[in-house]
């Protein structure tokens, strides 16, 4: 493997696109990293990242001509895109995207499928992908301890809805929510007070996909 010397330090060429992946990782979730869940989404990314991304595409790299396009990809293909820009690192996106699942736990690849499908999640203090027309929120605390369940005010816009529609609520309530009025959201808290894990989480995902795919599926763009 080839190495390169920095400061007098010998690191290897995986080591360094490592270092540039988690840097891209970062860019691209700290453009979710908002508190308040009225924030909407961005609607650029940083300029290193268009930039290498347009180059990719084949435009120059301060033209804004693909843009609208690009910031319609799912952010693993922008990824792919940027590491495709460097010559030497062609391709090497996905195997990025397993390496920083493997290290930070971040699964780009399944934040990626979740973009069209209408959920906004929040996580510990960010956005990990919210869009303008998302229908439903999944808010989870800094530990993973507890979630609450909101819907999005475009969602309350186009039902005419105050909150949850009763099918939801429904559904929520069979998996231990009750309904916080401080909140203004359905609310569930692990009972023994440790992180919920992905077996019940995923009930939850599931409860309000079904929703959106029964009878808000009109409302996704």
């Amino acid at each position: 493997m080839t190495n390169l010397s920095i400061n007098g330090k010998t690191i290897t060429i995986f080591g360094f696109i490592l270092l540039l992946a988690i840097t891209f990782t970062y860019a691209l979730t700290i453009h979710f990293a908002y508190a308040d869940s009225t924030e909407t989404a961005a609607t650029t990314y940083p300029d290193k990242i268009m930039e290498q991304v347009r180059q990719s595409l084949g435009e120059r790299k301060h033209s804004t001509n693909l843009d609208e396009e690009i910031m319609a990809l799912p952010k693993a293909e922008v990824m792919d895109l940027y590491f495709d820009a460097h010559g030497r690192t062609k391709g090497f996106g996905p195997e990025m995207r397993e390496v920083v699942l493997m290290i930070f736990g971040v699964n780009l690849d399944a934040i990626s499928s979740m973009e069209k499908l209408g959920v906004s999640i929040f996580s510990k203090g960010l956005w990990i992908t919210q869009q303008p027309h998302d229908l439903f929120v999944l808010h989870s605390g800094n530990n993973d301890v507890d979630v609450m369940i909101y819907p999005t005010d475009y969602f309350k816009e186009e039902t005419g809805l105050d909150g949850l529609p009763e099918k939801l609520t429904d559904r929520l309530k069979e998996l231990g929510f009750i309904y916080n009025e401080d909140l203004e959201a359905y609310y569930y808290e692990h009972p023994d007070g440790i992180p919920i894990p992905d077996e019940e989480k995923h009930p939850i995902m599931g409860a309000i996909l079904k929703t959106i795919e029964e009878d808000y599926s009109h409302l996704l763009y």
